[in-house]
């Protein structure tokens, strides 16, 4: 049997002529714009299904932003996840508990260093992400234009700005996966949200509240070993 007639409907004209003249003419359509169909199918396609991919996603519970001179391995990211998540809750009611560490390390290269500081950028303006992991090139570069850090009871560094990390169990717990990559000057912080475009929306101050729920039960426990 020959392709062309692989999927050829067999339609009697004078039984059914309203069917048989509509079977013609996408006979017809699909003959003289065989490229055009195919291709509209395909956008199609590709939008639906950026569509529902988007509709569909669940926003993490907790965005912390981790930002180091250094390469965020994949393996580290998780780890620094699954410390955290220990002390978080389900706030958006999915029935489960995540929390996402932003990369915004210097990378490996020039351009994973681009796309983690368009990510950074993004963040902070937004005023979303509450708590922020970062050395002191980073502290440097956040805070060249002014603090952008709040205080907070539980933090023991600088002005009671920063959690100091360095030797405490999360440290240790991340040495597991890689040795050394808490340096003495990574430190916690914690996002000044006034100022930023959406700072005082709703969401962000839901993000707040929530990050500041995760930190003290993240800093009770490093104080409790």
């Amino acid at each position: 049997m020959g392709i062309k007639n692989l999927f050829k409907i067999n339609i009697d004209e004078q039984k059914h002529p309203k069917l048989y003249k509509a079977y013609k003419w996408v006979e017809n359509q699909w003959y003289h714009n065989k490229p055009g169909i195919l291709c509209t199918a395909f956008f199609g396609f590709v939008i639906i299904f950026g569509l529902s991919q988007c509709i569909s996603k669940v926003e993490p519970d907790y965005k912390i932003l981790l930002c180091a001179n250094k390469y965020l391995s994949s393996d580290v990211r998780a780890s620094v996840e699954m410390y955290f998540e220990q002390f978080a809750e389900d706030t958006n009611g999915d029935g489960e508990i995540t929390v996402h560490i932003m990369d915004c390390t210097k990378g490996s290269d020039e351009n994973h260093y681009s796309a983690n500081m368009t990510t950074l950028l993004s963040e902070l303006q937004m005023g979303e992400s509450i708590l922020i992991i970062a050395d002191d090139y980073f502290y440097n570069y956040l805070t060249q234009n002014g603090n952008i850090f709040d205080t907070d009871e539980n933090f023991n560094e600088k002005n009671s700005m920063a959690l100091k990390l360095h030797g405490t169990e999360f440290d240790k717990f991340i040495d597991l996966t890689l040795d050394g990559f808490v340096t003495e000057d990574m430190m916690l912080y914690k996002r000044l949200t006034e100022g930023t475009d959406s700072g005082n929306s709703k969401k962000a101050l839901a993000a707040k509240e929530n990050s500041e729920k995760l930190l003290k039960k993240f800093a009770d426990s490093l104080e409790a070993k």
